[in-house]
């Protein structure tokens, strides 16, 4: 049986051990806080999934992991703990590593970090950017890929969306300024915490042959009542070594959502869309033609898919190198993101 190790009690913590376990994997999840492990057990877990898994393995220490025990490790804290925790966590050799969204805090050394996960050659380092590997989203990709309606002429993206839903989701929060959320140093913000509009752009913007991309990032920051420090919106601006040029626009101010990545190809313009309970991908080509696929799930299910996702990795279905959450593609969008703190 696969065996993961899930860090982090939390929202994700949950997320992912739900989606471990509807997969059939072995779970355990590490939290240094009572409160938060007896949270997940007694009111996060089973509100949302309807009863607690008693098969879930909880711990507030790491200290008897062992070596090659663990196929997957997952890291679920807040950003600003990731690097120093996955530093710890690809000594114990998982097969693969997985580190939610954002990577880590903009200030952390990209390439320092890059050089010490390389040492560990046999760890699939991932990062948690799950829409990516949706169905609904891979689907949008074979539309850039296929040719049909030319090249890929550019790419706009964006997640829009007032982060009320997320308080709302996380009641145990008091406000931005209760967490890593209110605060951009340490990995909130728009520009990290909305960054899936960036990565899916990115990643549209590979499946259409564009190479060399460089970006920039430009932040609209506030400061509250309560201390808190953070971008409301950020501006991104990419560039291939053609001079192609794309765009992205992240807010945590904007209702209703809007959660998208539009494509122009050169014959048609081609749109992937992430609404409520469902995807939509939609084909309007210059010849008058219309398609519009629908793509139901629930938020649980991106989870799972990410779980699929790891099961073809472990059994080689997926090659690492072609995975569009392998950790170089987290790396990219850490640099852009690290352009708007260094203007």
């Amino acid at each position: 049986m696969t065996k993961v190790l899930i860090y982090g009690a939390g929202s994700i913590g949950n997320h992912l051990s739900q989606a471990a376990r509807r997969k059939g994997f072995s779970v355990t999840v590490c939290d240094t806080s009572v409160d938060a492990l007896e949270r997940m057990k007694t009111s996060i877990y089973p509100t949302r999934y309807g009863k607690w898994d008693d098969a879930i393995t909880l711990i507030q220490s790491d200290s008897e992991v062992t070596s090659g025990e663990f196929d997957i490790i997952a890291i679920g804290t807040p950003p600003d703990s990731h690097k120093d925790l996955a530093l710890k966590a690809i000594t114990f050799n998982p097969r693969i590593l997985h580190i939610e969204k954002p990577l880590f805090r903009p200030s952390d050394d990209v390439e320092v970090f890059a050089k010490a996960i390389a040492e560990y050659p046999d760890t699939m380092v991932t990062v948690g950017y799950d829409h990516a590997i949706a169905p609904s989203f891979q689907a949008f990709l074979d539309y850039i890929r296929g040719g049909v309606y030319g090249k890929l002429i550019t790419a706009d993206g964006a997640t829009r969306e007032h982060w009320e839903g997320i308080f709302k989701a996380h009641p145990w929060l008091a406000g931005p300024h209760d967490s890593y959320l209110g605060y951009t140093s340490r990995g909130g913000g728009s520009a990290c915490e909305h960054s899936h509009a960036l990565h899916l752009t990115l990643t549209t913007l590979t499946a259409g042959g564009w190479s060399g991309v460089t970006g920039t990032c430009k932040l609209d920051m506030v400061t509250g009542e309560k201390g808190e420090a953070y971008d409301r919106a950020s501006y991104f601006t990419l560039e291939n070594t053609k001079g192609q040029v794309a765009r992205v626009v992240q807010d945590v101010l904007t209702k209703p959502t809007e959660k998208m990545v539009r494509a122009q190809l050169e014959n048609a313009i081609v749109t992937w869309r992430c609404e409520s309970g469902t995807d939509i991908v939609e084909v309007n080509s210059y010849n008058g033609e219309r398609v519009v696929r629908t793509f139901t799930k629930t938020r649980p299910d991106d989870f799972y898919y990410l779980m699929n996702h790891y099961a073809a990795l472990l059994d080689g279905s997926i090659k690492y190198a072609e995975s569009p959450i392998a950790v170089a593609s987290g790396l990219a969008a850490m640099k852009i993101i690290a352009t708007g703190f260094k203007a």
